[in-house]
Formats: C-alpha cells, structure tokens, sequence
C-alpha cells in the first residue's frame, strides 16, 4: 500500500481551516456538524490528506465567518507555501493561543513587556518539543525544531 503525501497547497489550505476553527474556539466535531462531515474527514481536509471542494470550502468559510479567499493567503504565486510560518498564526494555531492573545492584550504596555521577558527567559531555559514553532534566540525569527 503506498503512502500518499499531502499537496503543499492542500496542507497549508487545511492548515488555514484549523487555524480559523480553532481561533473562534471551535471543536472538530462542531464544525464537521455545521457542514455536514464527520470529525473524521474534517481532520483529513485540515491535514491536506483530502482535497475539499468547492461548495464545502464555501460552508466551511460560511461556519468559520470569513471570506473563501482567507484559506488561500500566504499561498501568492509560488509552487509552494512559504517555508518560513507566520509567528502570529502559530500562535494562534496552538491551543492556548487565542486565550494567551486576549489576556495580553488586556495587559499594560509594562505588563507586556514584562510577560514577553518572562516567556522567552522560560523558552531559553527548556528545549521546545518536537516540531513545535518556536522562536530561534540567535535569529529572532520563527523556526521549526526536529526531534534528534
């Protein structure tokens, strides 16, 4: 039996789907009742196993209350996605994101600041998981770290 790999676009397409679900704090069963799908093939179109057609990607859109065309951000004209992720979707993408965004910005500019040195003293001191985004010390940028 061969492994099929997911397209480039069909990844980030069904990454986009997961990062708006779950900004709105939506469950995967929520949304695969609100469009007529299990859990199940919803988890396939947000991991790009399975192409989503048209007219779901529009009940998707119309659940999620955002445009079609927010799934194909970041896409521009290249063959692929941009290597690079974007630091404000990882964050929120991960499942304390959206709750960690509101409570931040409901901070002082000095309580943010202080937070901000607090977090990446916390990050500096214990290696991220595996394949978790995190932001690389020396480059200031976001990075993607493998398992060894």
């Amino acid at each position: 039996m061969s492994t099929k790999t997911p397209s480039p676009f069909d990844a980030h397409i069904g990454g986009r789907v997961r990062q708006r679900r779950q900004a709105l704090g939506m469950t995967q069963t929520a949304l695969g009742a609100a469009i007529g799908v299990s859990f199940q093939q919803l988890q396939k179109y947000e991991q790009g196993n399975n192409r989503i057609p048209g007219s779901r990607m529009q009940a998707i859109a119309s659940a999620l209350r955002t445009p079609v065309g927010f799934f194909f951000e970041g896409l521009g004209d290249q063959a692929a996605p941009p290597a690079e992720p974007d630091p404000a979707a990882a964050l929120l993408s991960a499942q304390e994101g959206p709750a960690l965004a509101e409570a931040f910005l409901r901070l002082s500019p000095a309580g943010r600041a202080a937070l901000v040195t607090v977090a990446q003293a916390m990050a500096d001191a214990a290696p991220a998981p595996a394949n978790v985004v995190a932001l690389a010390p020396s480059r200031r940028r976001f990075t993607r770290r493998r398992a060894d």
